[in-house]
Formats: structure tokens, sequence, C-alpha cells
């Protein structure tokens, strides 16, 4: 198996590897992102193709699933809330979110995660949110301890909500209700107070008409790349909603829509 690490990830070669036999894990850490790809192929040429520098390394085929994990940091989802990988507590009463970390279902080291997090906390209390795309369950589980009313999480991806359910129940947060499925998968009847998605735009806008019909009082998109934000907002219909936030971190950008009828 081989290991290829990568300081940059053009938008054109996530979307030829995303469906490829290919595990991409991708952190930051003070500000500096990186990329780890793990392949059973050599992707070398792929990667010159895309005029991408990397350092490839040949690992050994067990274990090689755990290597990545070496390079997580804990750090601060938002100003309140602290996430982690192993058990940990604070004296000064800082709410804290431990994470078993799984590839690439987020672990809160993201900016789009970030983003999602704090257009979601200051909203949650007493609502019923919608977490689409959960991946790790972080999102969900910040809902929970930000004082929401019910949390209903899914993802298309069942080893995703495997992964969550986990996460949720380190977590403690009973509160919190997991399937495999989209938003497609919801009742008809469902009426969540908030939506909150954190997934590339291409997807975020073919799920909005979707997330609209369901009526929420909030929508938050995350995962949107500054650079499509003009292009995402132009064909987003809002029907009814209102941006009330907007946020920016890294080349990263989200929204908090708001319904004013």
């Amino acid at each position: 198996m081989y290991e290829f690490k990568l300081t940059s990830m053009p938008t054109a070669l996530k979307r030829e590897i995303k469906n490829l036999p290919i595990e991409v894990v991708e952190e930051s850490f003070k500000r500096r992102r990186s990329w780890l790809l793990y392949s059973y192929k050599d992707i070398s040429k792929l990667l010159r193709l895309h005029n991408v520098e990397f350092i490839k390394e040949r690992v050994e085929d067990t274990g090689w699933d755990t290597r990545w994990r070496n390079y997580l940091q804990d750090g601060w989802l938002t100003d309140n809330v602290y996430y982690c990988f192993e058990p940990k507590k604070f004296d000064d009463g800082r709410k804290v979110i431990e994470i078993n970390p799984a590839l690439a279902f987020g672990t809160g080291g993201h900016a789009t995660t970030q983003i999602a997090a704090r257009l979601l906390e200051p909203i949650a209390k007493g609502h019923d949110v919608l977490d689409i795309g959960t991946g790790s369950g972080i999102l969900a589980i910040l809902a929970s301890l930000s004082g929401a009313k019910r949390v209903f999480a899914c993802d298309i991806d069942a080893v995703a909500i495997k992964n969550a359910s986990e996460n949720v129940s380190i977590n403690r947060c009973s509160n919190v209700h997991l399937w495999a499925g989209g938003v497609e998968s919801t009742s008809t009847e469902f009426r969540p107070g908030i939506v909150v998605a954190n997934i590339i735009s291409s997807v975020l806008a073919k799920i909005h008409p979707q997330i609209i019909t369901l009526h929420p009082e909030y929508i938050i998109y995350s995962g949107i790349l500054q650079r499509e934000g003009c292009e995402f907002f132009s064909v987003l219909k809002t029907h009814g909603y209102e941006p009330d936030a907007v946020l920016h971190i890294e080349e990263w950008s989200g929204i908090r829509l708001k319904r004013v009828i």
C-alpha cells in the first residue's frame, strides 16, 4: 500500500479521486492543511497531472488505517466547545466533545466543520435539529450539548453512521437519533427547527429544494469554497428565507438562513 502526503488538493483532483478506491484524510492544524492519500496503486502519475507536490511512501497493508491518527490534534470547535480524541476534562468548565475518529468522517479540525458548528451553536437550544451528512456525528453532538430538544442525524454512508453512533455514545447524548440515508429519507411530516448540512456546494445545491420543503426556521450550509460562493448563492432559491449570518474560515464559507414567511 502507498501513502501520499500532500500540502495542496486542487478541486479537480478532489473530484477525480472521489470515486476511486483511495482513502483521503484531510486535517488542519495551526492554519496549515495537509492531506494523506492511501492507495493500493501508485497514483504518482495522476498527482503529477494535477501539478501536485507529494511525498510517496510504502506502508504496511496491516495497520495503515490507524497511522494517520498520529496527525490529529485536539482543538477548539467553537469558542465554547473543545474537541479531543481521548478522554479529557478541564477545570474551567468548558464543554468537551470526544471523537473516535474514522477516515473522512470529520474530526472537528476542518474549517467547514468549525463554520457549521459556530453557526449552529448559538441557535440550537430548544430546537429539533436535523444534521444531514452527519459523518462522525460531531455537529449532532454539538447540537445536543448546546441544548437542542432532539437531534436527528443521517448519512448515506452506513459506516459513517456506525462511527457516529460510537461518538454519540461516548458523549452520552441520549437525544440524538441516527440512521443511514439522505434528506429524502426523512418523513414528509417532519418539521425540524434547524437543518444543518456540511457538504460540498454541488450537493448542497442539489438537496436544497428538499430541505426547503421541511420548512425549518433555520438552514445552515457549510462546505462552500469562497471562490464558488457567488455562483452557489446565485442559484440558491431561498423561498422565504433570508441570510441571517455568513462566516468565512480560510478559503471556506458557510451561511445561516432564517425563515421570514
